[in-house]
């Protein structure tokens, strides 16, 4: 009977406390759901939508994806294909960014204030993409590898930028063009020079891209990688009888001739870094600004000079003698971080 009473007891008290602590859980769960109430859809929405702007791109590319893998299964004819490789491709890189990146880019674009020297690679691309950049422009070196297709769309309306022409051999990609523009204006280098490819006109990516690098503040941001990130990077070359890739820009017959990539001497691209620069740029795990192209990138004069010309005469040799090589592929990838000022890194 006593065991009997105290089990009562114990089941009593249970009750109390279990009451007690679901009362205090509900209580704070009730407040929330109180906050919520007062606030507006539209806030909810907005959540959504930024949910939303870190996917979209990336469900579009797979869309244009399994399109394509789609055509070469059912190997439709050719023409068709290579129009779903170059929506693949380009979606592919649309694919690193965000619609809210737009925003910022036009944000940063209508507040820069200062012109800024603008070193373009042309080949047979159309220009007129140039308009709205224009007026942020000071001197636009023209590095063109056509002589027929040299201005073609270039704005007529130069809003006070100075263009300077130079007619190069169509060889070594945009790393020739960049590397001759260094080498042979090493003592007049403007304070900041934005290198770009002229393949912006619908190549979304790569316009975003450019957009940045015209606007970099004096203190880019740093975006940092994994070390497992840039130990397949220094792995990174072609095999040996890799043909040219599809091209994004205008003007391009893509794989037609079936040309192959002229390999580089020296190879992967960790080995072929050391024996030039010697040393890994990859060692800080970081680069400056906010573009995701390789070859579009903005930099300093500080930035360039702690190069001696040799190198960069090195350089234009390897990536000379050839319309694709593969020395051109390295250089995409470690522009952005062999510049990383090293007042950037102090600041």
């Amino acid at each position: 009977m006593i065991k009997s009473r105290h089990h009562d007891d114990i089941r009593l008290v249970v009750k109390i406390v279990s009451r007690l602590i679901s009362q205090k859980a509900y209580d704070p769960l009730e407040r929330i759901a109180q906050l919520f109430a007062r606030i507006p859809t539209s806030f909810f929405v907005l959540i959504g939508a930024l949910h939303v702007n870190y996917l979209i791109y990336k469900v579009i590319h797979q869309f244009f994806f399994c399109w394509l893998q789609f055509m070469l299964v059912l190997k439709v004819p050719q023409p068709w294909v290579d129009v779903a490789k170059q929506y693949s491709a380009r979606t592919r890189e649309l694919s690193f960014t965000r619609p809210s990146d737009w925003l910022f880019a036009y944000y940063r674009v209508y507040n820069l204030s200062d012109r800024v020297d603008v070193v373009l690679a042309h080949y047979k691309e159309d220009l007129s993409w140039l308009s709205p950049f224009m007026a942020k422009i000071d001197h636009l070196y023209l590095y063109c590898k056509d002589s027929a297709s040299c201005q073609k769309g270039l704005p007529i309306d130069r809003r006070g930028a100075k263009v300077v022409i130079h007619q190069l051999p169509n060889e070594g990609r945009e790393a020739n063009s960049y590397l001759y523009h260094i080498l042979h204006s090493y003592d007049e280098l403007a304070p900041r020079t934005v290198f770009s490819m002229a393949s912006i006109k619908g190549n979304w990516m790569r316009q975003l891209s450019f957009m940045f690098a015209l606007t970099e503040p004096k203190v880019p941001r740093k975006h940092c990688y994994s070390p497992e990130f840039f130990d397949r990077v220094r792995l990174f070359q072609f095999n040996q009888s890799a043909t040219v890739a599809t091209s994004l820009g205008d003007g391009y017959k893509n794989r037609l001739q079936n040309s192959t990539i002229h390999l580089a001497e020296y190879r992967p691209l960790s080995v072929w870094m050391q024996h030039y620069l010697k040393r890994d740029v990859f060692q800080t795990l970081c680069r400056y600004g906010d573009g995701e192209h390789g070859a579009i990138f903005s930099v300093t004069r500080s930035a360039i000079r702690q190069y001696p010309r040799s190198l960069y005469r090195a350089l234009l040799k390897s990536n000379s003698g050839a319309d694709s090589m593969e020395a051109g592929y390295f250089m995409e990838r470690i522009w952005r971080f062999m510049y990383a000022n090293p007042d950037y890194v102090q600041s």
